[in-house]
């Protein structure tokens, strides 16, 4: 093993307050795009519209062509390797509280629990209207009915529970997620960018606080300067070495 791996995963596994921020890349392995890579969700949908909300009340049915081919397969796509190291150190107390950026459900399908949700998720919605609240099943049930789902007590259009482009953060979500990162002894970013605010502002927070800031992924992101530590590497390679050090202490 690299020594830099083996240095990052000595400063894991014995941290006190191990605090995990994921990005999409985290579910590319499950199947799922990213956003940004040459062949990632913006390279097929206008980025400008799909999570637009001014456009969204404009032309739902833009962002709903879209959900139908991108977002409510979701189910059908089974967690990797990854999502379920996560769930197990966080089952075993190492893993304090994972962050993501994610809106895919996989961390919860794989077993996390103590999970913060930053842009929100798929699993239900709400009419913008009446703001009734509306199920996935619900939504894709009208989906199966109309280009553009509407409520059953009100003809209001749904929405997922995802934040949008002009919708503000849950603040107490964002409340919660710089006192962790205040917390953390390491911060480890999987699978992000860095580039979108307010997640992008965390590992700054975690490292005026003195974590140890760990970046793992193949790409750029925007902190790699003031990472500890930045692995170039796969984010299924480094979950497989990680797990066998965690689960054979005495070989490290």
């Amino acid at each position: 093993m690299d020594n830099q791996i083996r240095d990052v995963i000595r400063h894991i596994l014995e941290s006190r307050c191990l605090v995990v921020l994921t990005g999409a890349g985290v579910s590319t392995e499950s199947g799922i795009s990213d956003f940004r890579s040459p062949d990632g969700i913006y390279a097929r949908w206008d980025r400008n519209r799909v999570f637009d909300l001014d456009y969204f009340r404009r032309d739902p049915a833009y962002f709903y062509r879209f959900a139908k081919e991108e977002l409510y397969r979701f189910d059908s796509i089974e967690p990797n390797q990854t999502h379920h190291l996560l769930a197990l150190l966080e089952e075993k107390g190492l893993l304090k509280m994972l962050l993501t950026q994610n809106i895919d459900g996989l961390h919860q399908k794989a077993g996390s629990r103590t999970i913060i949700e930053l842009h929100g998720g798929i699993t239900e919605g709400h009419c913008l209207k009446c703001h009734k609240a509306f199920t996935t099943k619900d939504i894709r049930e009208e989906m199966d009915r109309s280009p553009v789902p509407t409520c059953d007590a009100c003809g209001g259009i749904l929405k997922p529970d995802i934040v949008f482009f002009g919708e503000t953060l849950d603040p107490s979500n964002v409340k919660k997620a710089l006192l962790w990162s205040e917390k953390a002894d390491v911060f480890l970013v999987l699978g992000s960018s860095l580039m979108v605010h307010p997640a992008g502002y965390l590992p700054e927070v975690a490292k005026r606080s003195g974590t140890h800031l760990v970046i793992v992924d193949q790409h750029d992101t925007a902190h790699d300067n003031i990472a500890d530590y930045k692995l170039e590497m796969r984010l299924g390679d480094f979950s497989k070495a990680l797990y066998e050090a965690f689960m054979n202490p005495g070989d490290r």
